[in-house]
């Protein structure tokens, strides 16, 4: 009997896990740094080979910095189970990660103080009140403000202000003329000034205002001019004495100190006392001043000179006599009138004088009226071909100012007409249109007065006014088929004529249909429908180039036969040629296909 027991090689697999800190590791001869699998053979206490196999797996430990910064006012900091209360720099502190190995951390703490500040302000009242942070100063005052500044830190400040006074002062100068110019203040014045207004700096730099008035009471210089007739001298004024003309002054002070200067000018005039021998024809008036004297005799007259003084005339006045004759007369005013040596001719009353041997007037006067002639024109004008009837009986048919005719007024007096006939210039009214037939709608005619011989002209339009130009542009009523068209003229001198046109629409429209069905009910005919269409002929090919259809008759359709024969399916040609009714000889053509379906 054989009995074989069998000690087997055994085979094992270890799992490890160890921090890095407590790297490297040594495991049967072989060295872990970092994570790995190795295996080792080993022979066992039976020399069985077992074979381990170590599988390594390398924790990390864990390194980190924090930085952190506060504001001063949000002391004290906790962080990682500590608690701080000021700066910290790098501090380390150990702790155990979650893979159960070292972790090291930095640790840093920056703080930002709180800042405390004073400010002194000093200024002068007039820059006052003072707005510093959203606070207003009026006056010697302190405040405090917090402010955030940059980091969050609070900023306590305090503002003092201190505020230095302005100056204000009035001052009120009075002076007499003869004391200017007057200084004040640094400066120089030399007329008067009410309320100015002076700037300096006070002894605290602040500004000081002054208001100055100077008042000046004047020296006065009075002229005075007069007269005096001489028998009033003479004269005293002020210790002056004035005999004749002469000119004085005097010195005098007014009320308010200031010197007034008076000066007299003195003109002494004279008296008269005149004769004065004269003589005057009768009806006449002599005058001595403003006194007329018309009766012979001696008189007296006071008068006044032109400067009022009085003055004495003794007038003694001669009267001597005048003669007057009158003569009533009329004539025909193509007739004169003799008087006096004299021809007169027109209506008025003359006056010839004549002398005596005092050389006073003797006036005759004629007294002239007349009675008209006539010495008349007929202006007449005639149109180009008309005759004219004259007083003369006679008939008139070229211009002509020859025709006289002498003949009595009922005055008796002798006048004369005259006749001026003017015969106009053959006056023709003539229109250019363009273009006479339109083909668009709303198509611009121009129309042109080609007249001759017109001045004046008149547009109507189907009877209405439409206007007075030379020229016009009108576009084409689009409702249209004719558009009638007037020129009335006239010619400088009242000749009239006329001219018409009619601009037809000639919007000649043509088409034909792409497909049909000879067999359907509806649709199954070939026919070309248009209007203003004036001659017509269509003709139709197959592919084959075969006629198969031909008519000069528009309202006539292919019924797609030929010979009595429904043609095959396809497409056709077609060619028409075709004219418009308003231009018949402008050929006009339409090509293209037409499917015929079955």
């Amino acid at each position: 009997h054989y009995h074989l027991h069998v000690w087997w090689n055994v085979s094992t697999t270890y799992d490890s896990a160890l921090c890095e800190n407590y790297l490297p590791i040594t495991w049967n001869g072989r060295t872990f740094t970092s994570t790995g699998t190795q295996q080792a053979v080993l022979v066992g206490s039976h020399g069985v080979d077992s074979t381990v196999t170590m599988r390594f797996r390398r924790l990390v430990n864990t390194h980190h910095t924090q930085r952190d910064t506060v504001v001063e006012n949000s002391l004290p900091v906790r962080y990682a189970g500590l608690t701080f209360g000021t700066d910290q720099r790098d501090t380390t502190l150990v702790r155990v990660n979650a893979a159960g190995c070292d972790s090291l951390i930095h640790y840093s703490l920056h703080v930002w103080r709180n800042v405390y500040n004073t400010v002194d302000s000093t200024l002068c009242e007039n820059f006052l009140p003072l707005t510093w942070n959203g606070v207003s100063f009026a006056d010697d005052d302190s405040s405090q403000i917090i402010l955030m500044g940059n980091h969050g830190v609070d900023s306590i400040l305090t503002m003092r202000v201190h505020v230095l006074r302005n100056t204000y002062l009035e001052h009120h100068d009075t002076v007499v003329e003869n004391r200017l110019p007057v200084r004040f203040a640094g400066l120089v014045f030399v007329a008067p000034r009410a309320d100015t207004l002076l700037r300096r700096v006070n002894s605290a730099g602040c500004d000081s205002l002054i208001t100055f008035s100077l008042f000046v009471h004047w020296n006065y210089h009075m002229r005075y001019d007069t007269m005096v007739c001489r028998n009033y001298t003479p004269l005293v004024w002020r210790d002056s004495l004035f005999r004749d003309s002469d000119v004085k002054n005097t010195l005098l002070m007014a009320s308010t100190g200031a010197d007034s200067l008076i000066t007299l000018k003195m003109q002494v005039n004279d008296v008269y006392d005149t004769s004065v021998d004269a003589s005057i024809c009768f009806a006449d008036n002599y005058y001595v001043g403003d006194n007329a004297f018309k009766h012979e005799g001696d008189y007296d007259v006071m008068l006044s000179s032109i400067y009022g003084c009085d003055s004495m005339v003794h007038l003694s006045l001669t009267v001597y006599e005048t003669f007057f004759y009158q003569e009533y007369d009329t004539i025909c005013d193509n007739q004169q009138q003799y008087f006096e040596g004299q021809y007169f001719q027109k209506a008025g009353t003359y006056v010839v004088n004549r002398y005596t041997t005092y050389g006073c007037d003797s006036v005759l006067t004629l007294f002239l009226a007349t009675k008209p002639s006539y010495d008349d024109t007929d202006y007449v004008v005639i149109c180009y071909g008309e005759r004219y009837v004259w007083s003369d009986s006679d008939t008139y048919d070229r211009s002509t100012s020859e025709p006289r005719m002498h003949y009595f007024a009922s005055n008796d007096c002798d006048s004369l007409r005259t006749l001026n006939l003017q015969v106009d210039q053959p006056v023709h009214a003539a229109i250019k249109a363009s273009p006479t037939v339109v083909a668009e709608v709303g198509q611009d005619v121009t129309l042109s007065d080609i007249s001759i011989n017109d001045s004046l002209r008149w547009w109507f339009f189907d009877g209405e006014l439409f206007s007075r130009s030379p020229q016009l542009v009108y576009p084409f009523p689009p409702d249209r088929d004719t558009l009638h068209v007037v020129l009335a003229v006239e010619s400088a001198l009242g000749c009239r004529d006329t001219a018409t046109v009619t601009i037809y629409n000639d919007m000649v429209r043509i088409w034909a249909p792409s497909v049909f069905t000879p067999t359907l009910p509806s649709n199954n005919k070939f026919i070309v429908q248009g209007y203003n269409i004036g001659s017509f002929e269509c003709r139709i090919y197959n592919r084959q180039g075969l006629l198969v259809y031909h008519s000069r008759d528009i309202s006539s359709a292919w019924d797609g036969t030929h010979g009595g024969t429904l043609c095959s399916q396809g497409a056709y040609i077609y060619h028409v040629t075709y004219t418009s009714l308003y231009q018949p000889k402008e050929t006009r053509k339409l090509t293209g296909s037409v499917l015929l379906m079955r």
